[in-house]
């Protein structure tokens, strides 16, 4: 949602991580796939960008990014697990691996939760509105 922030190095080294997330359970389901090339598409990163960095690098740029980009990244990838109404016991992991790197606090990870249960009841609310709820969330 707000991934237009990320820089290019960022950018892929998200992709790195979302690439890894969704491998995880050893498989990927149509809607995670459909994510990922929207996300492609978006952040204008090739599979052979993505592909060149590794894990370890990839966490390296993006524990260097600003503490909203690391916020958006967890919030990104919580997204991602919620997608497929699958939450696999090795997505929650990778998930909690992610908070404890960048310290995203309990609270954060309840409120970010929340938001994704809640966007159902804010159908009758704009773009920019929504939009707004996630950056005070993540302020």
């Amino acid at each position: 949602m707000l991934l237009f922030e990320l820089n290019k190095d960022e950018a892929r080294a998200f992709m790195r991580v979302v690439s890894e997330f969704v491998s995880i359970d050893n498989k990927i389901k149509r809607e995670e796939k459909s994510i990922i090339d929207k996300y492609i598409s978006k952040l204008n990163v090739s599979k052979e960008e993505i592909d060149e960095l590794s894990h370890k690098e990839a966490m390296e740029v993006l524990d260097k990014s600003e503490e909203k980009i690391k916020k958006m990244v967890y919030f990104e990838l919580l997204g991602v697990a919620l997608i497929d109404g699958d939450y696999e016991n090795s997505e929650v992991d990778f998930l909690e691996e992610i908070a404890e790197k960048f310290n995203i606090s309990r609270s954060l990870k309840i409120a970010l939760a929340n938001y994704y249960f809640d966007i159902d009841n804010m159908q009758d609310k704009s773009e920019e509105e929504i939009k707004e709820k996630l950056i005070k969330i993540l302020n």
